[in-house]
């Protein structure tokens, strides 16, 4: 028991390890630019070195509390003023609190003061017994109420800024690789003549992007991710690839965090390897099932289930 105790506690820490390791990551201004420009409509024309520069403000990693009345957690300054890290993801005093995985403000260029509200959000379950866009829709409605007496009030409604909740899948289901949705606000005219302007309700957007397979489009997104997160490269050809395809200035800083979440990747591979090694057996399970080629009371007597323990597991791993 002792022994399997601290096999748990050692995981544990290697998968709290990544996780910081890979927030940094996604939290460094080079990389939090080009996701920027990639996937917000505010950005998509601007120079990545201007968002980096003059756009992003300063972006807190596990820092700002979801829930309304939890309170966030202490943060502390690196050296260049920009970036809040944290050292965990929970303390004894906020257990139970729930952070975003990053969050910061970037101010619209020719906008004035205009600025926009992004979360970006690591997810190595693609679905954890829910849609990933509700919980980004809920993410959202958090930011914008939590602007209420700081960037609006009761009389100033036309300064509620524009959020975005971004969730990154590594390693999703097979059905859903190089997949990207896109949830947004629009209007429609039910009757009469419409006065109101996109600026005017365009406040929300939530984008899940999944990884995995092959990409295609080079200097997309997805692959831009995948550089990151694969482990198929080595820190060196990453760094490589990232300085010469995304025209990223590495730092010494980006240099030691992607050598950092390389080191990592086999913790990383560890914290999900059991998951989805669990997940592809019972999706090829089900796609016999679906084919015809088994009865689903043969694929639910392999795994020692019932046909309806079956079922529920196969919904839950989303496949």
């Amino acid at each position: 028991l002792d022994t399997i105790l601290a096999q748990n506690l050692k995981a544990a820490e290697k998968h709290a390890s990544t996780d910081r390791c890979a927030k940094n990551l996604i939290a460094n201004n080079n990389v939090a630019a080009i996701i920027l420009k990639f996937c917000t409509s505010e950005f998509k024309d601007i120079d990545v070195d201007y968002i980096r520069d003059q756009a992003i403000g300063d972006i807190s990693i596990s820092q700002k509390a979801v829930h309304q009345d939890h309170m966030d957690r202490p943060g502390r300054e690196n050296g260049n003023g920009k970036i809040l890290l944290l050292n965990s993801e929970s303390s004894s005093m906020q257990e139970g609190t729930i952070f975003y995985d990053v969050r910061f403000r970037a101010k619209v260029p020719g906008g004035g003061d205009v600025s926009i509200m992004i979360n970006i959000e690591l997810q190595n379950d693609d679905h954890p017994g829910y849609n990933l866009a509700t919980r980004g829709i809920y993410y959202c409605s958090r930011m914008i109420s939590s602007q209420y007496g700081t960037i609006f009030d009761d009389e100033s409604y036309q300064n509620l800024e524009k959020v975005y909740s971004i969730w990154i899948c590594p390693l999703p289901a097979k059905k859903r690789e190089n997949m990207i949705e896109r949830f947004s606000m629009s209007k429609e005219v039910v009757a009469g003549k419409s006065f109101s302007e996109k600026k005017d309700y365009d406040k929300m957007e939530v984008l899940v992007i999944y990884l995995g397979g092959s990409i295609k489009k080079v200097r997309s997104i997805q692959d831009f991710l995948y550089t990151i997160f694969t482990q198929e490269m080595s820190a060196e050809e990453k760094i490589n690839r990232l300085s010469s395809v995304y025209g990223i200035k590495m730092t010494k800083k980006l240099k030691r965090e992607v050598r950092e979440m390389c080191n990592l990747g086999m913790a990383y591979e560890a914290a999900g390897i059991a998951k989805g090694i669990e997940k592809g057996k019972f999706e090829e399970l089900n796609d016999l099932v679906r084919k015809g080629i088994i009865s689903i009371e043969t694929a639910a007597e392999t795994k020692g289930m019932t046909v309806e323990e079956f079922r529920r597991k196969v919904a839950s791993l989303g496949v």
